[in-house]
């Protein structure tokens, strides 16, 4: 549903908009460059997932991970989730008068939460692969 409204988007975008390639450093220290079309170039649906792979779009931190098979990385996606669940209160006790921060804090658990579920999948496939 969200990818189709961003392609709805996309297609509203002039035809004359001018796009350039652009370098990133992520958090995570690592160089990522994305595909943007060339100037002049209509975004395809291509360039809408490869912007989109790296946009958290109103998320909120699961609790998705299996307790039984992996505790501490389960336990740890829990302390995401309530760290999230407390920053909201603070944003919505300060009237969300924070300068973006508080958000940006949110966004990086989103983050946090989604790198322990690769952890646990990564971990599931490793045992599947010993089998």
């Amino acid at each position: 549903m969200i990818l189709d409204q961003l392609k709805q988007w996309v297609a509203q975008i002039p035809a004359n908009l001018e796009f350039r390639t652009r370098q990133d450093h992520s958090i995570f220290g690592h160089n990522s460059v994305g595909n943007i079309p060339e100037s002049g170039e209509k975004p395809t649906d291509e360039h809408v997932s490869h912007c989109c792979s790296g946009v958290t779009l109103a998320q909120e931190p699961v609790q998705d991970i299996d307790k039984n098979r992996h505790p501490e990385l389960a336990a740890a996606q829990n302390h995401v989730v309530q760290a999230s669940n407390a920053i909201l209160n603070a944003q919505k006790h300060n009237q969300y008068d924070m300068h973006g921060h508080a958000q940006k804090a949110r966004d990086l658990l989103v983050q946090v939460n989604q790198e322990l579920k690769l952890a646990a999948e990564d971990a599931n496939a490793a045992s599947q692969q010993k089998k």
